[in-house]
């Protein structure tokens, strides 16, 4: 069943809620740079230790505007999948400014609402990877966590998190980490678009700390330009647009062939479920009693978020 209030007030209780409210507030209001913070962790803690010579984190960088099923197949995706290895640990991370997309937008959910509906994204991850670890015969807890930060460029924000991360390394011989920068067709093209920096020189000298400096990984998962729109057909294929970035641009051809752009297939079902088209679906549905609504958004987000998305109406002012 898809419409579960009592399970919702479970995984968003009032402590929890207040505590998120508070960090959106302190972030607004401290001045000066201001570092990632991270709201919400597993309860096994984050990142989760680990025993090899690499610490391997996957990062979901999104507007989650509001989180859909793309957003947790993008999550979830393995480090290699044959043969299968996973992450070591997993990071949402929003941030209250946009690059491109203006974050005060009417109808949006608030950031505080924004941030609530990523938890519950976060908590869905833990039950998808328990599920998948179990299979695979592993004794490992889930290690998923959100960050918030004000940061609205991809390059600069893999910069808060290595500064974040190497403040929790206290640990001599800790093992270095290596981010995985998770992202669809859509996102890859504005991150090398310079445009956002100002000058081309200014995104190369940026890019070379993120590709070469920090040896970050952008893992790119293929996603047609009607499921960005949220008009997507059933049939709709995967766009190449990724493909043709790596072809055409330099600067995505050389990090390509130095193993720092990864090129993935992503689940198309779940590759479709766009924030635009539930945003559509939301406004279509209004009227209809609650269960039958989220019923519906089922097929497009997490089971969670549409109870969320029904009863505490983050868009019903659209």
């Amino acid at each position: 069943m898809a419409y579960q209030p009592g399970r919702l007030a479970q995984l968003l209780p009032g402590p929890l809620r207040s505590g998120l409210a508070s960090a959106m507030q302190e972030l607004a209001s401290d001045a000066g740079p201001k570092p990632l913070r991270i709201v919400y962790s597993s309860p096994g803690g984050w990142p989760a230790s680990t025993s090899g010579d690499s610490a391997h984190i996957a990062v979901l960088d999104a507007s989650f505007n509001p989180p859909t099923k793309a957003h947790l197949a993008l999550a979830t995706l393995p480090r290699i999948e044959q043969p299968r290895k996973e992450y070591d640990a997993h990071l949402l991370i929003y941030s209250v400014r946009n690059a491109d997309k203006d974050p005060n937008r009417p109808g949006d959910a608030a950031p505080e609402q924004r941030l609530e509906m990523i938890v519950l994204l976060a908590q869905q991850m833990e039950e998808v990877l328990r599920a998948r670890y179990a299979e695979q015969g592993r004794e490992k807890a889930p290690s998923v966590a959100v960050g918030v930060c004000e940061e609205p460029l991809v390059f600069a924000k893999s910069t808060l998190v290595h500064r974040f991360l190497e403040q929790r390394q206290t640990l001599p011989g800790s093992p270095p980490t290596q981010l995985y920068w998770v992202m669809g067709s859509d996102t890859i093209t504005r991150v090398l678009d310079p445009k956002y920096y100002g000058t081309e020189e200014n995104m190369r000298r940026m890019a070379h700390q993120f590709f070469d400096v920090e040896r970050t990984t952008m893992v790119c998962a293929e996603r047609s330009d009607a499921s960005v729109k949220g008009t997507a057909g059933d049939l709709d294929k995967p766009g190449d647009a990724a493909h043709r970035l790596v072809q055409e641009n330099a600067l995505a051809a050389s990090a390509a062939q130095a193993g720092r752009i990864e090129l993935r297939e992503l689940d198309a079902d779940a590759g479709r479920r766009s924030s635009t088209a539930v945003r559509k679906q939301l406004a279509a549905s209004r009227g209809l009693p609650a269960p039958e609504r989220c019923e519906q958004l089922a097929e497009m987000v997490p089971s969670m978020l549409a109870t969320y998305l029904v009863d505490y109406g983050p868009y019903d002012a659209s």
